[in-house]
């Protein structure tokens, strides 16, 4: 007599279950994985776009027209540039601890990046040796998601000639 095989034995489903699982379980910590890295990657790659259009904002001002004056306090200074022509124009630098505006630019931190702006660490400092001087304005930008701590924020270096600059940051 011929037995005739008419579906799967409940072991064999178990099994089959069992596997699927796994295989599921595995697809779905890559999945997380892969989300955390995408998320990284894109706040890490947000923070150096935004740090060099600042960089270069702050820097094509310098260079393309005369800066002749640097005023203010921390997280809020004042550069004077002389432009061919020239006239003076001021432009303001305000730092708070969520954005940066510098004269029409302002550069806010996203708060799914979880950057802060350390205003405690914003330092403007001048050093002069003989006829040259140099000017260095730092704004440390750190976040918490890239997993590093590795500052995003704005170093600016403007190098002159000594007394051709007022200088009265305090």
């Amino acid at each position: 007599m011929k037995r005739k095989n008419r579906g799967f034995t409940i072991i064999e489903l178990l099994t089959s279950f069992s596997l699927a699982s796994v295989v599921m379980l595995f697809l779905f910590n890559i999945l997380v994985i892969v989300k955390k890295n995408y998320t990284k990657n894109s706040v890490r790659s947000e923070l150096v776009v935004n740090q060099s259009l600042l960089s270069s904002e702050l820097y094509h001002d310098a260079y393309a027209s005369t800066l002749v004056s640097v005023g203010g306090t921390k997280n809020d200074y004042t550069f004077g540039f002389r432009d061919s022509a020239g006239t003076t124009v001021t432009k303001n630098l305000k730092i708070t601890s969520n954005s940066i505006t510098y004269g029409d630019f302002t550069y806010k931190v996203n708060e799914d990046s979880d950057a802060q702006i350390a205003t405690n660490e914003t330092k403007m400092s001048q050093y002069s040796s003989g006829n040259i001087s140099y000017m260095e304005l730092r704004i440390p930008i750190y976040s918490s998601i890239t997993g590093e701590k590795k500052d995003y924020g704005i170093r600016f270096v403007y190098l002159y000639d000594t007394g051709s600059i007022s200088y009265t940051v305090r």
